[in-house]
């Protein structure tokens, strides 16, 4: 039989079972189960099993890579030379045509090459602006009338080549030498030809100049005059 044991604790139930108690409820000796087929009953037939599949793997194959030619060294150091001459000649032709002003002043030969070679490139070749190569041999300050002054001066070049017109700085001076007024003029103001101007002033050349003045307020004693670029 079951016996079930009470404990004072609020514990689960533990279920024992006493061996001399007989169990009412027998019911035999269990069947017992044959593991031999029975003959009677047709075996059912099964479906053949496929055989496992079979991975076969490609046999590797050669690649092929590029075939890398080497340059002979003769080629490359030839081919190094004629792009360091053309860069060389490009950095020349650079400087020379940032640089023609100053290199023409510095070999006039060189003038008629820079002027050919402008008329292509659309650029420009300026005279020489030297001051020291130019002199103002003599200049007087005419009155006219009370409001008209004429300034008469002689330019002279000792340079070589020609040199660009500079402007002139007149300063009207009192009886004390101290400045009234003063005035630039452009090469334009003081020459009429525009073809002169383009050409500059000759070598070895001594050029007279007639500048009219209009003044007003003013009553000069004497001048200065300066040649400035």
């Amino acid at each position: 039989g079951i016996v079930q044991r009470e404990t004072a604790l609020d514990l689960p139930s533990i279920i024992l079972i006493d061996p001399d108690i007989p169990v009412p409820d027998d019911f035999g000796p269990l069947p017992q189960i044959d593991s031999a087929p029975d003959s009677s009953v047709a075996p059912v037939p099964t479906a053949p099993v496929a055989p496992a599949a079979r991975i076969e793997y490609a046999a590797p194959q050669a690649v092929s890579m590029p075939v890398v030619l080497s340059v002979p060294r003769r080629t490359k150091r030839w081919v190094w030379g004629l792009a360091s001459g053309l860069l060389l000649l490009a950095l020349l032709a650079q400087m020379s045509y940032f640089l023609r002003d100053h290199l023409v002043g510095l070999w006039p030969q060189a003038r008629p090459a820079f002027e050919q070679a402008c008329s292509v490139l659309g650029c420009t070749v300026s005279l020489p602006r030297n001051l020291e190569q130019l002199q103002i041999i003599g200049s007087d300050l005419q009155t006219e009338t009370r409001s008209r002054l004429k300034l008469v001066l002689t330019l002279g070049n000792r340079a070589d080549q020609p040199q660009a017109w500079p402007m002139l700085v007149l300063t009207l001076t009192d009886q004390r030498e101290r400045p009234l007024a003063r005035r630039s003029f452009a090469p334009s103001e003081y020459l009429e030809d525009s073809q002169r101007i383009a050409a500059g002033i000759p070598p070895r050349s001594e050029q007279a100049l007639n500048l009219p003045l209009t003044i007003r307020d003013v009553s000069p004693m004497g001048f200065d005059l300066k040649l400035i670029y």
